[in-house]
């Protein structure tokens, strides 16, 4: 299986509330193009097919923090990434920051990025809040505490981090809580959400009052207001 084999998503340009989270739906650009299999690489006609109609619909693909790592440390990576896009029509990349307790090198980040850019696609960033700081006791090992103040402190620099680098970051649909920890049901009995040294009252003492305002709350001062200031054009 070719290595550039990666998730095709249909990013139907919606942004919600939270980030401009972007709403994306699993698609192989070949079959909707009515093609086969990939074009030649020495043909072209699929990429200039999707980049003359790309403001009616785009092709994208995520690029996850590991394969960054992975693929695009060299030249040759990342040449090979590029030719892998324009072979399949895709005409956007997510490159992701973080994923798992990974966080992917700048300068590799920065090199990918412009690259990409130099060769006319649209480049954003992306952040899989996974493994961030301690861990729930729900999806163990995958989702977080973030009633934990070290975690808050984590997302915040993972977000700001990420902002440095990217005017668009997509929000990998890992963004929930499952945390029932004793630290969790305090908070939650006591209808009252702290981040740092700000509370705010929660409506009512069932989970998911203190999960959802716990959520927005996260998202809009530990994610909007710091990468915000990390970079204003941000989105």
């Amino acid at each position: 299986m070719n290595k550039w084999n990666l998730r095709r998503n249909n990013i139907c340009g919606c942004y919600g509330t939270l980030i401009g989270l972007v709403v994306a739906t699993e698609l192989v650009a070949s079959v909707v193009c009515g093609q086969s299999g990939p074009a030649k690489a020495d043909d072209g006609k699929l990429w200039n097919l999707a980049q003359d109609n790309r403001q009616v619909h785009h092709f994208s693909t995520l690029i996850t923090a590991q394969q960054v790592r992975e693929l695009l440390s060299s030249e040759d990576g990342i040449r090979s990434a590029i030719e892998w896009c324009k072979q399949t029509g895709v005409t956007k990349v997510y490159i992701e920051e973080f994923r798992d307790g990974y966080q992917a090198d700048r300068n590799t980040l920065q090199r990918a990025k412009t690259a990409f850019l130099a060769e006319g696609f649209r480049v954003s960033g992306c952040v899989t809040t996974t493994r961030v700081g301690k861990s729930s006791t729900g999806w163990k090992n995958s989702i977080s505490c973030y009633t934990d103040g070290a975690t808050q402190a984590k997302l915040q620099a993972i977000f700001e981090y990420a902002a440095g680098l990217f005017d668009e970051i997509m929000i990998d649909d890992f963004w929930f809580t499952d945390c029932a920890c004793p630290q969790c049901d305090a908070a939650r009995k006591a209808k009252m959400v702290t981040l740092g040294a700000k509370t705010w009252p929660v409506v009512g003492d069932t989970w998911e009052d203190y999960r959802c305002e716990l959520m927005v709350r996260l998202s809009q001062e530990r994610i909007l207001a710091p990468a915000s200031g990390s970079i204003p054009r941000w989105r």
